[in-house]
């Protein structure tokens, strides 16, 4: 399955995950504690002060899962949080074989000592291969040892898509960028030839740009019902950041008159390694919400076209940022 990186923030707790075990990684310029994997067989203890419960995976791709469950208690309370990914459910519960363990502290996601728990309860998990069934397990661990583990959950990654449409691949989209910092480059690309990049230039410790391309007008009226659930939209993205990016993919859509943003969507709290190394990731075009009230896109919506799309995030003075292979495949 890969490397494993755990990432979060305060309302998303994201984490990805492949072969190698538990592994340190950079969230919100903090380091995770490396620990080793813990026997998770023995169930929940009644007295734990932090409580995990009803996981379940919201949805998947060819290669990504968004799990999410519900957590009870007060963040004090928190040691540590573990979730495994395996290909069984009994390497799941015994951290053997395919079982891939990652562990996560309050220190390393930066959360202030009165953070409400409750708000952690996603993740997401990458690197998996096409139309294979992954298991999880939530636990959480309180200060006092006690463990709370929910029941593992199942799913299945989606079929190798048979259609995509390609946004961009090594000549400029139609359209313009926004900043016009963001150009065309064949410094580094994920695949091919070219791909777009963008320095962070703003003097300040860190600089928050939205990185897009408008008028794009491309037609997307062939979106019927079944593209509709299975198309996901595709982008591999690079930085050298000195920490890592809680990033948006941020989709417009209908033409340049809709301005009053009802037309502009979102999958907001995803991150970015800060390693230059590409990770490409993919976010289902059903699992976009409305910028202006989070409601879920319609197909009706998606059939309006697409005007802009753009990823955006914080970076570090001075960060090289890289994005490359846009698409929608379904």
């Amino acid at each position: 399955m890969g490397r494993c990186r755990w990432l979060g923030l305060a309302t998303l707790l994201l984490t990805t995950c492949a072969r190698t075990g538990f592994e340190q990684a950079g969230t919100l310029g903090a380091g995770l504690l490396d620990a080793g994997p813990s026997d998770v067989s023995g169930g929940s203890d009644p007295q734990a002060a932090v409580l995990v419960s009803a996981l379940q995976a919201n949805w998947s791709t060819t290669g990504w899962v968004m799990w999410s469950w519900t957590t009870a208690g007060v963040a004090a309370d928190l040691a540590a949080f573990e979730f495994v990914v395996a290909e069984s459910p009994e390497d799941v519960v015994t951290h053997r074989g395919t079982a891939v363990a990652s562990r996560h502290t309050r220190v390393s996601l930066g959360f202030p000592d009165d953070f409400d728990l409750s708000l952690i309860e996603g993740t997401l998990t990458d690197d998996h291969v096409a139309s294979r069934s992954y298991y999880a397990q939530m636990t959480a661990v309180d200060t006092m040892g006690r463990r709370s583990t929910s029941a593992v959950a199942e799913t299945r990654t989606s079929d190798t898509p048979s259609e995509e449409l390609v946004i961009f691949h090594d000549t400029d989209t139609p359209g313009y960028s926004i900043p016009a910092e963001l150009v065309l480059s064949d410094r580094a690309p994920y695949a091919g030839t070219h791909h777009y990049e963008w320095r962070a230039q703003c003097g300040e410790a860190s600089c928050y740009e939205i990185l897009r391309r408008q008028e794009l007008g491309i037609d997307l009226g062939f979106i019927d019902e079944r593209a509709f659930e299975t198309a996901f939209f595709e982008v591999a993205a690079a930085n050298n950041s000195s920490q890592p990016s809680i990033t948006r993919l941020r989709i417009w859509f209908g033409t340049s008159a809709d301005h009053d943003g009802s037309t502009l969507y979102q999958f907001s709290g995803w991150a970015t390694d800060n390693d230059d190394q590409y990770q490409l990731f993919q976010i289902p075009l059903r699992a976009l919400v409305s910028s202006d009230d989070a409601t879920p896109i319609t197909l009706e919506m998606a059939q309006r076209g697409l005007f802009e799309f753009a990823v955006d995030g914080e970076w570090s003075n001075g960060a090289l940022v890289r994005l490359d292979e846009w698409r929608l495949r379904w």
